[in-house]
């Protein structure tokens, strides 16, 4: 892949589980939009491997989610996190900025 090209990913995360996103080591992307369909239990988390902190939750993702402007590496990145008991489809989409 090259600097610019799209990186999205829609996955269906299981109950309780959280879905990282997470590009490869010196490799960089900046992610602009994340969804899910049960926009009250979807949460985006900020993570660098120990420290977890919530940036979008609950009710918010689904108006936020479609709003966001986050760059990502492998050391700082994300995680969609699914609180419900359940299966819910959920997905990201940005571009590469460093290769």
């Amino acid at each position: 892949m090259a600097r610019g090209d799209v990186v999205a990913e829609l996955t269906a995360v299981s109950g309780t589980s959280s879905y990282t996103i997470q590009p490869g080591s010196g490799v960089e992307w900046v992610i602009k939009t994340f969804a899910g369909d049960h926009n009250s239990s979807g949460f985006l988390r900020a993570y660098d491997g120990s420290i977890t902190t919530n940036m979008v939750t609950g009710a918010e993702a689904g108006d936020i989610g479609g709003q966001v402007t986050v760059p990502i590496n492998n050391t700082h990145y994300l995680a969609m996190r699914n609180s419900t008991g359940s299966t819910l489809n959920m997905a990201y989409f940005g571009y590469i900025t460093k290769d």
